[in-house]
Formats: structure tokens, sequence, C-alpha cells
């Protein structure tokens, strides 16, 4: 991975994972109804991808990056950039043995070697260079 697809790439659905707090998982993406494309497209433009709103299972999860009037509209590709950007967290974990650590853990750990402009404003800039990351051990892994 180089400076170019990290910062242009998958780097913003990665700041997005930043903001969120937490990995958005596949299953909390739904497809939209053929009513709801339509209201949809009265406003945007037909890009010809699927459009899926974003309800998290966890409502806890929700509330915590948007207010209660606001829905999270994603695309295909937009949900291949979180898969991206997720993959870019893993990566780092999986250097440091951290495979089996929580999404917590494992944010916390690949924001010690991230460039700034990814954690900045989030609970996880205090990781930023400070290899001081929740480190999973063997015994805990279980």
């Amino acid at each position: 991975m180089n400076a170019f697809d990290l910062l242009f790439g998958a780097g913003p659905a990665l700041a997005e994972i930043y903001k969120m707090g937490f990995r958005p998982k596949d299953e909390d993406f739904l497809e939209m109804t053929p009513e709801q494309y339509e209201k949809y497209y009265e406003n945007e433009k037909d890009t010809g991808e699927k459009v899926y709103l974003y309800l998290p299972k966890n409502p806890k999860e929700y509330s915590s990056i948007v207010s209660e009037s606001e829905v999270i509209v994603v695309t295909d590709s937009d949900i291949d950039m979180f898969r991206r950007g997720w993959q870019i967290v893993e990566n780092y974990c999986a250097k440091r043995g951290m495979e089996h650590a929580s999404d917590d853990e494992k944010l916390a750990c690949a924001a010690a070697f991230l460039p700034d402009v990814f954690t900045k404003g989030t609970r996880f800039e205090k990781y930023h260079r400070s290899h001081m990351y929740p480190i999973k051990t063997q015994e805990n892994v279980d």
C-alpha cells in the first residue's frame, strides 16, 4: 500500500470508520425498496449502483454517529471502500499479532501507525504514535 492509495483510495472510508468508532458490518446495509429508490432519485443522480440504508443492528452505534432524523445512505462502491478501509486496519494488526483482537483494539493498534489525519478528533487520536494501544495476549484471546 502506498501513500496515494491510503489518502485517496480507501483513505476517506478509513477516516469515516475512525469517526464512527466501529467497523460497519455488511449485514447492517439494507438495500432500498423500490419506493425508497424513487424518492432518493428525486434529489440524487442515478449512478447505476445499488443504494443502501445503513441501519446497524446495535441502535447505540447508530445514535452515536447521526441524529434521530438522519439516515445514512451508501452505494456499492461506498461499501467496498469501507471494506478496503477496514482491511488496512486488519493489515496493521496482523503484522503485530493482533488478528484476534476486538474491533476497538484493532482500531487503537492501527491508529498508532496511521497518519493522524485519520484519527484526529476521534477517541482513537490518543493512540497516534503512542504505541500504547491495548495488546491482546494469548491468555485472553479465547
